[in-house]
């Protein structure tokens, strides 16, 4: 949202294309959204950043680290 700050969504509270629907009621899905939403703002906190305003390849390399997929 334009209006708000340090809001992040997971599970399927998220916009896709179409043709991912069927993608996004996969429970995998909404568990891997979760570990960034949580990954995000832990590193937001740390780095004392607002969440739009992340390093995403620290945030990246941060899932990696934690063994999460990316895809």
């Amino acid at each position: 949202p334009k209006k708000t700050e340090n809001l992040l969504v997971a599970g399927r509270c998220f916009c896709f294309e179409d043709k991912l629907v069927e993608d996004t009621r996969i429970i995998g899905t909404c568990l891997v959204t979760g570990q960034g939403a949580g990954a995000a703002a832990g590193l937001a906190v740390k780095e004392r950043v607002k969440a739009r305003d992340l390093n995403i390849s620290k945030l990246k390399q941060l899932l990696k680290d934690q063994g999460a997929w990316l895809g």
